[in-house]
């Protein structure tokens, strides 16, 4: 039978798949925290209550049971945990709000409740961006699952680990095999955007209806379909009113176990300990049995007459390219950093070594400035347009990784490519010390968008670095040769590159015969700039010079604007937030129909306004340089890191967003923008929102 064939193919992926886990992804980042040993006899008891909305009966329910019994016979009765399911205590919302009060202090809450506050709590919603169930398990055990967990501590809460009631199947009166199918019907879902998102991807249209109305509605043919966990479609009947069911998997109705964080406080750090063992050490087994009542239910309602469809690999990958949009649609809604990390393990778990592979190599990290986003995304529009107009076959892979910022992150992210032979280029981005971290992995060539890095790298030109981006010195003797004749004081930041910046920057207005009225350096790391000095500063200079990479900007706009109102700043960046200040920035993208058509693709895709045209535009053009140095090679054959390379150095023109290359590398020269290209502008400088993405 079916259901026989599908717990045998289940149990066997499980095997394969724990067994690639083990070999290939590093464990996760726990927070630290006590050992987890706690001696006998102990005094003081300590009384928990834990609060959820499943009934008795439930999977989850008889893991909190479970949960209770291991943590008093482990604490040697010190932890006494008192269970109140079925919604006693209140609904979600209420439980949640008791638990950040400390008045409930375990608490375990539906994913899709939590993303109000914590929106990137939607990556299990994400359909078919898993290729098999297993893989979100991994994912949320390791270091992915570890992010989200932290991130409850913004509202309150201690992430512990996630449970779930099963994966989501679809439900119809017919097969749902292709995406296809699902044209011109209309869908239940819960209320959410995405799930909007995903039925329009798919051509349908999503009704939000509450869950207790879903059977009728089905019944009454307000709606063609529905997706739900198999426990969910059997405990409501809509097995009794719908004649198919297909088992697609699609996304998962995970829950996160919490602890209150100010009840964990209170607690010694063993107990704190033992509580987040204790309840990981259940989650395999409330999983497994999961899937074991599943296996039953899906066996009842086989006998009654339902009609069981499963996807195969096939239908799934198509499901998967139909729906893959969707990522780039909430991509900042659940975070490119997590997306990044999670598309980095499923490589590793499925590589495709027949495709040319560029590996993107950026800081996604909130606590950056955004632009490692705008660059991986300039990245992924070029090589889609390349793909389509001139054709690279197979089609080349995008690789991302988040370095963070952070020099051994970045070697990292390379190193798990290190001796890959489809590897052929990278495409760099964050701070100078992560690119020359970068550059001891040996690899294919890379490629810079990332405007004055190349200033602090040796001469004479590196092998394997390109870039197609503005240095210090070139940057230094264009903005010394438009503004040597005013007064110019410099803010600069306090970084190697900032350094770098100001000594060529006086350099070169000293050869103009003349020099800075004065510099203000910005401590990093979130200190508050000196707001004397700055005043001092603007009141002997006509213009300032803004050189702030970092997030630190948008302090010190907002600074500027209350103690120095009429300040005439300069920036060496775009992306400020939205100000009264007198602002131009230095621009290397033009205005013109090419970047206009670029920037409404961008929009429609990823849903974002363009925060840094200029280096979304060096991005793209980085990028189309190097898919035609891929095609060249594959042309002459055979198509290699090191042929990549040299068709680099031998390209012929290529029209650019930002110039015409003619062309743009040769043997002794690795830099494609020489300084005719910049301008100052005083138009799409700032964010229309005031805030970084």
């Amino acid at each position: 039978m079916l259901i026989r064939h599908l717990i045998f193919v289940a149990a066997a992926l499980a095997m394969l798949a724990a067994l690639a886990f083990l070999i290939m992804w590093p464990a996760p980042m726990l927070e630290p925290v006590a050992p987890a040993a706690v001696d006998a006899p102990q005094s003081g008891i300590e009384r928990l209550r834990f609060g959820y909305n499943m009934p008795e009966g439930s999977v989850m329910h008889e893991a909190a049971v479970r949960l209770a019994a291991e943590l008093e016979a482990s604490s040697a009765g010190r932890l006494q945990v008192e269970l109140f399911p079925n919604q006693q205590l209140g609904n979600d919302h209420q439980m949640l709000e008791m638990a950040r009060r400390g008045e409930l202090d375990l608490l375990l809450t539906p994913t899709a409740k939590l993303s109000v506050a914590l929106p990137q709590m939607q990556y299990p919603d994400l359909p078919f961006y898993f290729p098999a169930s297993d893989d979100l398990y991994d994912l949320l055990d390791g270091e992915p699952g570890q992010m989200l967990l932290n991130s409850m501590r913004q509202i309150g809460l201690v992430g512990v680990t996630f449970w779930g009631n099963g994966f989501k199947q679809f439900t119809s009166d017919r097969p749902l095999l292709e995406p296809d199918d699902f044209s011109g019907n209309r869908y239940r879902i819960m209320k959410s955007r995405l799930l909007q998102t995903q039925f329009q991807l798919l051509g349908a249209e999503a009704i939000p209806i509450d869950f207790h109305q879903v059977r009728q509605a089905l019944a009454d043919g307000v709606v063609d379909g529905q997706e739900n966990p198999i426990a969910a479609i059997h405990a409501m009947g809509i097995h009794e009113v719908q004649s198919d069911l297909t088992l697609s998997s699609h996304a998962y109705l995970a829950y996160a176990l919490s602890i209150s964080e100010q009840r964990f406080q209170q607690l010694p750090g063993a107990l704190q300990r033992l509580i987040i063992d204790k309840a990981r050490e259940i989650t395999p087994w409330m999983r497994a049995e999961t899937e074991r009542r599943e296996a039953q239910l899906l066996a009842e309602m086989e006998a009654g007459g339902m009609q069981i469809h499963l996807l195969s690999a096939e239908q799934r990958a198509r499901f998967r390219a139909a729906l893959r949009p969707l990522v780039a649609r909430f991509e900042s809604t659940i975070g490119a950093d997590l997306l990044a990390l999670s598309d980095q393990w499923l490589y590793q778990r499925y590589p495709q070594p027949e495709r040319p592979l560029v590996a993107v190599d950026v800081d996604l990290s909130p606590a950056g400035d955004g632009s490692g986003l705008e660059l991986k995304r300039g990245v992924e529009l070029a090589l889609d347009a390349f793909s389509q107009e001139q054709g690279v076959t197979p089609r080349m892979l995008m690789l991302v990784s988040d370095n963070r910022g952070q020099p051994g992150r970045a070697q990292r992210n390379l190193q798990l490519l290190a001796g890959a032979a489809n590897w052929i280029g990278t495409v760099a981005g964050g701070n100078t010390d992560s690119l020359q971290a970068q550059l001891e992995i040996p690899g294919p060539a890379m490629l810079v968008p990332r405007a004055g890095e190349l200033g602090l790298l040796p001469r004479p030109v590196l092998p394997r670095l390109f870039g197609v981006s503005q240095d210090n010195s070139t940057l230094a003797r264009f903005l010394a040769s438009r503004l040597g004749d005013q007064r110019l004081g410099l803010i600069v930041e306090s970084s190697p590159w900032g350094q770098d910046f100001e000594h060529r920057l006086a350099a070169m207005m000293r050869r103009e015969g003349t020099h800075l009225s004065g510099t203000v350096t910005i401590e990093l790391g979130g200190q508050q700039p000196d707001h004397e000095a700055l005043k001092r500063l603007i009141a002997n200079s006509d213009r300032q010079l803004l050189a702030v990479r970092s997030r630190e900007r948008l302090a010190l706009v907002a600074a500027l604007e209350k103690i120095a109102p009429h300040a005439r700043l300069v920036s060496l960046f775009e992306g400020l937030p939205a100000t009264r200040l007198d602002v131009t920035c230095v621009r290397v993208a033009p205005d013109s129909p090419a970047l206009a058509a670029l920037e409404r693709r961008y929009r429609a895709r990823y849903g974002d306004p363009v925060h840094y045209p200029s280096l979304l535009a060096q991005a793209y053009d980085a990028t189309w340089l190097l898919a035609t140095a891929v095609k060249q090679a594959d042309e002459n054959g055979p198509m290699t890191a090191e042929t990549v390379t040299e068709q680099l150095e031998q390209l012929p023109a290529v029209r650019g967003l930002i110039r015409d290359y003619t062309p743009a590398f040769g043997p002794d020269r690795h830099l494609a923008l020489d300084g005719t290209e910049f301008r100052l502008s005083a138009g799409g400088c700032t964010l229309s929102t005031g805030t970084m993405p």
